[in-house]
């Protein structure tokens, strides 16, 4: 994160939190001058992930959407698309046709293409179009046309609670992924390694 430093988004001593609503529990960090995460035990991390690890054993969510800059009030992984998004318009701009694509088509795009045995979350996505979460995960619910709608889950790797089909019932969500894969562990979280991040649906989004 010394990128955020040194761009002048992120200040020495910023807070990040980690919330867990479930369990009660917020865990609080800071960025320091180098861009690392010093953690409530003190210790100094180059890596979310390196800080995340230490503070609860087992399966955690992906790092860089559970810290939440508490200034911007961002998860920090906006601050890395927000830079790779910098970088990447610098190098390569966007071709007219995705520059004219609207955000909705921009989703049905990625879905159709997106292959089997893989899955992607709503932040993904929401980051993808530059909408807000919430208004994607509307979307997706009242589009009956989109293909491959089930393969959007929570960023833990799971089914959403509120999934519901836009149009005809086709079952469980979860059936229909392990038939194309999907690999899911005994609490019904997907395979992270099979997920698709923002970076590889733009890949998609521009075959």
């Amino acid at each position: 994160m010394h990128e955020f430093i040194a761009g002048g988004d992120f200040k020495a001593g910023d807070e990040l939190r980690w919330e867990r609503p479930n369990l009660r529990e917020t865990h609080i960090a800071h960025v320091d001058a180098n861009g690392c995460i010093l953690t409530e035990d003190g210790q100094a991390h180059a890596y979310p992930a390196a800080a995340l690890a230490p503070l609860t054993p087992g399966p955690n969510p992906h790092p860089w959407e559970a810290w939440i800059h508490t200034p911007s009030g961002k998860p920090i992984g906006d601050w890395r698309e927000e830079y790779r998004r910098r970088k990447h318009s610098e190098i390569t701009p966007g071709t007219e046709d995705q520059q004219l694509m609207d955000w909705t088509e921009m989703i049905a795009v990625v879905l159709e293409r997106m292959p089997e045995g893989n899955w992607t979350t709503y932040g993904d996505l929401a980051r993808l179009t530059g909408q807000h979460q919430s208004g994607v995960g509307s979307f997706i619910a009242n589009a009956p046309h989109l293909k491959n709608l089930w393969r959007v889950l929570l960023a833990e790797g799971k089914v959403s609670p509120n999934f519901t089909w836009p149009r005809k019932d086709l079952g469980d969500p979860h059936d229909l992924l392990r038939k194309e894969g999907v690999r899911f562990s005994p609490s019904l979280v997907a395979d992270r390694t099979q997920r698709l991040h923002v970076e590889d649906l733009r890949k998609l989004l521009s075959q």
